[in-house]
């Protein structure tokens, strides 16, 4: 079984990333059911993707705002599928990057841009402009230029790579889920933050696959999603996750759907920095920590969906990935 969706599903997020999420607002402000939505959030190590988007668009909806606070005026809902409605009778990238900061710039209270777009064409370097206190926060930065990775790559048809990334803030405990994410190493502490894509990037014609009103739904959860890409490592990862259900998840089943023999996988593998032991237990790892704090499956129900032949051999390679048995954890 080929995995044949579009798009791939990072398995899970730190939990790390809620209070970014919520640190420009007051909480106090917010109903009940927010707030201990939060509050569970924060308790636990990884937070799965539906949760993430779960409370970002509760946010959405409670504020009356597409971006939760983050500019001066409110952002109102439904406004990223008009913009995408404009953007994609653009002629070119260069002037959908220039569309979407005029449409942003609506609703910043100040005289700087909302982007700085100097020499676009020929650097493909987008400055983020930072007019307010709300729109220095390391959240917001990540927020808008994932849109910009997301919304460009959608007009071009294709996944457009970023040959740089410089954030305006310091590194956090959990900067490397940032190189997952971007597909860049990031720098940080700089004076803003910056995204340059890869050469010949704004030289991609207008002509998205996919229609703006499909593209635009459920916004937030794209910008989570991995497109799907000849990425070897995420490609196993997305194969050995769908498999686990049906059991047949082992290394020569997957190789043979890739229509390559074993030993030519584990060497695709090996030269991309990995190996198939070390996919099968990130998977194996981010589901269950999701299912344990989800709290819905048995232990012994995470055991058998993840694969393994009796629960005590579930329960020891818990504890070697986190220190801490199943049941301790949950």
């Amino acid at each position: 079984m080929r995995v044949s969706s579009a798009l791939i599903e990072l398995p899970s997020i730190p939990s790390g990333f809620i209070p970014q999420m919520v640190a420009h607002l007051d909480l106090q402000g917010l109903n009940k059911n927010t707030q201990a939505r939060i509050a569970q959030l924060n308790q636990q190590d990884k937070v799965s993707i539906a949760h993430y988007s779960a409370l970002y668009s509760s946010l959405v909806i409670e504020l009356e705002d597409e971006m939760i606070g983050f500019l001066d005026r409110p952002v109102p809902i439904g406004s990223i599928g008009v913009l995408c409605e404009m953007l994609q009778y653009c002629p070119d990238i260069p002037t959908a990057i220039d569309t979407f900061e005029r449409f942003y710039r609506l609703f910043v209270g100040a005289d700087k841009p909302f982007l700085q777009l100097t020499g676009l064409t020929s650097t493909a370097r987008i400055v983020l402009g930072n007019p307010t206190t709300t729109m220095s926060q390391p959240m917001y930065q990540q927020v808008i230029v994932m849109m910009l990775i997301k919304i460009c790559s959608w007009l071009a048809g294709r996944k457009l790579d970023l040959a740089r990334l410089d954030f305006g803030f310091d590194a956090m405990p959990f900067d490397e889920e940032f190189q997952f994410i971007f597909d860049v190493v990031p720098t940080y502490g700089n004076a803003s933050t910056a995204l340059q894509f890869a050469p010949n990037a704004m030289a991609h014609k207008v002509a998205p696959k996919e229609s703006a009103a499909a593209f635009s739904d459920d916004f937030i959860t794209k910008l989570l999603y991995r497109a799907l890409q000849d990425d070897i490592c995420r490609l196993v990862y997305a194969e050995i996750s769908a498999r686990l259900a049906y059991g047949r998840f082992d290394i020569e089943s997957i190789a043979a759907d890739f229509n390559v023999s074993k030993q030519t996988l584990s060497r695709r593998l090996k030269t991309s920095g990995s190996a198939y032991s070390t996919i099968l237990q990130a998977v194996r790892t981010d589901k269950a920590k999701v299912w344990l704090n989800e709290g819905k499956l048995s232990l012994e129900q995470i055991s058998e969906r993840l694969g393994f032949a009796e629960f005590g051999s579930f329960s020891r390679a818990f504890k070697s990935w986190t220190g801490l048995n199943p049941s301790s954890y949950r």
